[in-house]
């Protein structure tokens, strides 16, 4: 039997053995440490991935009484007048759209059709010795007074031509006329020439009304004003 220094059988072999279990029992407590601290992060790092997925899964749709901010696309009420998402007023009600803080440009107001008609048909007038030029650019003046509604300003332009039409077939019916009286004073037919006559002032008519409303769609697309 072996035996310690102090002549004890067996004491030295013991006290090895319990030191050797405690070590084993202590290293194995770390191992389980370590392993529940690495499982940590990635656990918490699945829950945000959990609630990140479930936090955008959750977007709302549109309802019937909602329209898409212009600016964000969120939806938001149809009478609300400033997008509570980025602030950007919508234009629902009758001021100009201007971000909440004020650092956008605002958005200059659509003139009326009348009016603005009047003065592309006027523009479209002095300027009708420039052949289509004159025609289309009063039609561009009178869209983009009217705003950025296609159709509208499409529309707009086309009673600018007609405007600017009127004195000018009002002229050459005035030729056409005493034109049609000379022929007649001297024994001609002029039933023929005045036929042909309001004809082509017909024609000249809707000559300007085709190109005044070609002019109110581009006016329409570089304007800065808002929708009518």
């Amino acid at each position: 039997m072996p035996t310690d220094d102090s002549g004890h059988p067996g004491a030295g072999t013991g006290g090895a053995d319990s030191s050797t279990e405690s070590e084993a029992r202590e290293g194995s407590n770390r191992s389980d440490s370590d392993a529940v601290a690495d499982d940590s992060p990635s656990a918490s790092q699945g829950g945000e991935t959990t609630r990140s997925q479930g936090s955008s899964s959750t977007k709302r749709t549109k309802q019937p009484d909602e329209m898409f901010c212009e600016s964000c696309g969120n939806p938001i009420k149809k009478q609300a007048d400033i997008c509570p998402e980025c602030g950007v007023r919508n234009g629902r009600s009758g001021g100009p759209r201007t971000a909440a803080g004020g650092g956008a440009k605002p958005t200059a107001e659509p003139s009326g059709r009348l009016a603005a008609a009047g003065i592309g048909g006027v523009a479209a007038f002095f300027l009708s010795f420039l052949p289509l030029i004159g025609q289309i650019g009063g039609g561009v003046i009178a869209g983009y007074l009217r705003g950025s509604d296609t159709r509208e300003s499409t529309i707009t332009g086309a009673y600018a031509g007609g405007i600017a039409s009127i004195p000018v077939v009002a002229i050459y019916g005035l030729l056409l006329f005493f034109g049609s009286a000379g022929v007649a004073s001297e024994g001609a037919g002029a039933g023929g020439s005045l036929v042909v006559g309001s004809v082509a002032l017909l024609f000249l008519a809707g000559f300007y009304v085709v190109l005044g409303a070609g002019g109110g769609a581009i006016g329409a697309s570089v304007t800065n004003r808002a929708k009518p």
